[in-house]
């Protein structure tokens, strides 16, 4: 107010200020009922200076000096069919108040706590005004958990700060002031029932009180200077604690209001609008009826469908409100071929199936009947169209969201994904059966990833088939599939280490990847609040050391430059590319056990895990499907058709008694999929036991019959030779008579020849006798006359040649010699 004015009128405008201060400030945190006591109390005070309706629907113009409606100050919103969905920000009469008491706050160094309940864009208007902060101020944004601690909020905070002097930090140099945003103030666990200290919330107290805290690790006090706090929370309802009164008393309360139905059609035709502005002009008309419908749709369900023990993800607030537009804004210029108003009410109807039926549990059929009960009222109330109950009409073919005119175009689509899957060699081979609902769930998850920020939170049973359909579904989406492998001695440390190679992969080489997180996998509940972080903001504390975000920087550089980023030398800017980046590629999909107290436990710990990602319900499979299974399975075997029903009628008897029994004992025994998936795995392993068996069995008795059989033509032919053989017997045993009686008369006659060799015998050995006398005495005269002849050889060598003719010449021996 530079302008000079009279006193009069000086007098009037600071009560009016004075009037709208009050309202803001003390009224400040009033719900909408109470305000409107607080308006009509002060219209009763003073009437004069009060506006023509309600106080806070006035800002004070001071061009005018008057009271002027918060509407002046909408601006339209642009029309641009390239710009993201989560970039585009509606103004309404909501966003614009209570941003500008926001930044009138905090611009004049008051601390301020935003409150409201669930979806009225607390944390988008909190945002808003960070984005909006000058150059040379800075900001960091954590979003609390039941599991952060004071210690992991201090180490949080001071990742972003720089040590100015001994004792002194404060923002980075180059900076004048830094804003740490902390979303789900009242989520940390108090320390005890009794007590109503949450341990984070103390430490921003003694912060807030003494500029400061204690480092655990010197014990010596850390002075912050140039650091302001911004907060933000819903209202203390499930599972969010009441914070202590001495930590409210430290901040200026903001409570945001629900908006009105007005403000919800502003946004959702606007949205609408800006991103299919290239439709024909006589189908974009349709769209106020479908901003309409969708604001009864939402607030119907919100009234109806409330979150119970066993349906406690039943919650819808504003941001499952623009999942609807932001489902529509998938059809783009090239693909889109609709001719009249019915094609954009049946993309429409398609989105709220998508949006909120997807989430209902497979036992409650009376929560589709009454949803397509209230689509069908709506419907007949805003548009001229009767609703389609053939889900999915659109589905995301060749990465192209389009309507399936044909029932098995998406169906053909995806076991031609799977063929090529099998077929493409770096995959492990999947032998899926795609019955129908398995299709459906293809087609919701493709449908997510084809989303900005697509996030999805898988809750069913185990073995219902959520990897394998994800890891399909990236395959045909382009995406990378990233799992980590869990074990005993995983923990944060490992955990930190595959986020940060993760954000390498999105961030650094600008690839897309499917973060597939299974409840198995999470080792600790830590695990949970860096997911929480990452689905949030895009980035984990702890996950990068200074040097990593300098190689960040440095290596994300020159595509920055490329991509436009002016400031391309700033780390700063660079890092918030690298961010921006992650969330671009990063797609993230959690399948959580809807068995025990866990799942319900964990979404009220961590909020961001609904509030980001798309819930999606894995229904027990039905009994085509269970058929379709078996069938496949008991093919191989070469079985009978009959079976594949006899087994689905056992797992389905199987899953009637559990329920009874429930009903009837108090005790829970789960039939699951996976159990199915056992059954038929161990039957199959039966089978083949007892096949073998039966097998190994048949042949030795087809062997051993065998052996009879030869055995007994053996036996034949042997008996055949037998016979012939008898006869030669006969005529052998005839010959061997005859020859005996022979033998009989030859022995005779030998006996007699043996007698008479007898007598030669001994006649010979008698003669023997006498000879060996006769040789004796011969030996004996011979022993005489060898000395004789021995002499006459001598002198027979003593002849010589005149003896021998004298010899011869004797015509008879001598006389001696003749002797």
């Amino acid at each position: 107010m530079k302008r000079s004015i009279s006193g009069d009128t000086k007098k009037i405008l600071t009560e009016k200020l004075f009037i709208f201060c009050l309202a803001w400030t003390i009224g400040g945190a009033l719900e909408s009922n109470s305000r409107k006591l607080l308006d009509r109390h002060l219209r009763a005070l003073e009437s004069k200076l009060m506006p023509t309706r309600s106080i806070y629907e006035h800002y004070i113009d001071f061009e005018k000096d008057e009271f002027v409606p918060w509407s002046k100050m909408l601006d339209s919103v642009p029309t641009n069919t390239d710009i993201h969905c989560h970039a585009i920000m509606v103004p309404t009469i909501n966003t614009v108040r209570h941003s500008f008491i926001l930044s009138s706050f905090a611009d004049n160094g008051h601390r301020i706590l935003i409150t409201g309940e669930r979806g009225t864009g607390k944390t988008a208007i909190c945002q808003s005004y960070l984005q909006k902060l000058p150059p040379q101020s800075d900001h960091t944004s954590i979003g609390l958990s039941r599991t952060t601690t004071s210690n992991f909020l201090r180490s949080f905070i001071g990742a972003s700060l720089q040590k100015i002097s001994k004792g002194i930090f404060g923002p980075r140099s180059g900076l004048q002031q830094l804003i740490i945003f902390l979303d789900d103030l009242n989520i940390p666990e108090k320390t005890s029932e009794e007590s109503p200290s949450q341990p984070p919330l103390e430490l921003m107290r003694q912060y807030i009180d003494y500029g400061g805290w204690y480092n655990t690790s010197t014990c010596s006090f850390e002075k912050i200077i140039n650091t302001k706090i911004l907060c933000a929370m819903a209202h203390p309802t499930g599972g969010r604690e009441i914070i202590s009164g001495r930590t409210q008393s430290r901040f200026s309360i903001l409570n945001c209001s629900e908006y009105e139905t007005k403000e919800l059609v502003t946004v959702f035709s606007s949205l609408l609008r800006s991103k299919l502005s290239f439709l024909p002009d006589n189908i974009m008309g349709a769209i106020d009826n479908i901003a309409d419908a969708t604001v009864m749709v939402f607030k119907r369900i919100r009234k109806e469908y409330l979150p119970i023990p066993g349906k406690v993800h039943y919650k819808f607030d504003l941001r499952d409100f623009l999942r609807v537009a932001h489902g529509m804004c998938l059809i783009n210029r090239e693909t889109s071929d609709f001719q009249s108003k019915d094609d954009l009410y049946s993309l429409w109807q398609h989105e709220c199936v998508r949006t909120f039926s997807d989430r209902f549990v497979d036992d409650s059929e009376k929560d589709m009947k009454r949803f397509l009960r209230i689509m069908n009222e709506v419907q007949r109330k805003h548009m001229e169209y009767t609703l389609d109950e053939s889900v999915p009409a659109f589905s995301p073919i060749s990465q192209v969201y389009q309507r399936c005119k044909d029932n098995d175009l998406f169906e053909k689509q995806v076991t031609k994904n799977l063929v090529d899957y099998n077929e493409s060699g770096s995959f492990i081979p999947m032998s899926l059966v795609l019955f129908q609902d398995a299709v459906n769930h293809l087609s919701r998850i493709q449908r997510v990833l084809m989303l900005e920020r697509g996030y999805m939170l898988f809750v069913g049973l185990g073995g219902s088939g959520r990897e394998s359909l994800s890891r399909l579904a990236a395959f045909a989406s382009g995406y990378e599939f990233y799992r980590i492998e869990a074990s005993p001695k995983y923990k944060r440390k490992e955990f930190l280490e595959d986020l940060k190679d993760l954000s390498m992969r999105c961030g650094l080489d600008d690839k897309q990847v499917l973060f597939f997180l299974k409840d198995t996998d999470i080792q600790e509940e830590a695990f949970l609040e860096d997911i929480s972080s990452l689905l949030d903001s895009g980035e984990v504390h702890g996950c990068f050391g200074k040097e990593d975000v300098l190689a960040v920087c440095d290596g994300v550089r020159k595509d920055a430059a490329e991509a436009g980023l002016h400031d391309s030398d700033n780390s700063t800017s660079l890092w918030m590319f690298f961010i921006e980046r992650v969330r671009k590629n990063l797609r993230i999909i959690m399948a959580f056990s809807s068995i025990g107290h866990t799942f319900p436990s964990r979404i009220e710990s961590f909020p961001a895990l609904m509030n980001c990602a798309v819930v999606n319900w894995f229904n027990s499979w039905p009994t085509s499907a269970l058929e379709q299974i078996a069938s496949k399975q008991v093919q191989e075997l070469f079985l009978q058709d009959k079976l594949p029903c006899l087994i689905a009628s056992l797992h389905n008897i199987a899953a009637r008694i559990a329920v009874e029994m429930k009903s009837s004992v108090q005790r829970c025994n789960y039939v699951t999929p996976t159990n199915y998936l056992e059954f038929i795995r161990i039957f199959q392993n039966i089978y083949m036991t007892k096949g073998t068996d039966l097998t190994t069995q048949k042949e030795k008795l087809s062997g051993g019959l065998k052996k009879l059989q030869q055995a007994s033509d053996q036996v034949a032919s042997m008996r055949v030779a037998l016979e012939k053989k008898q006869i030669i017997i006969t005529e052998s045993q005839e010959t061997c008579e005859s020859m005996l009686k022979q033998i009989m008369v030859d022995k005779h006659r030998t006996e007699v020849q043996k007698q008479a060799v007898k007598t030669e015998s001994e006649q010979i050995s008698l003669e023997e006798r006498e000879c060996s006398i006769i040789t004796q005495d011969a030996k004996a005269d011979l022993t005489i006359a060898l000395p004789a002849l021995q002499q006459a050889f001598a002198e027979v060598d003593k002849l010589d040649k005149s003896s021998m003719t004298e010899l011869k010449a004797y015509a008879n021996p001598p006389t001696a010699v003749e002797k």
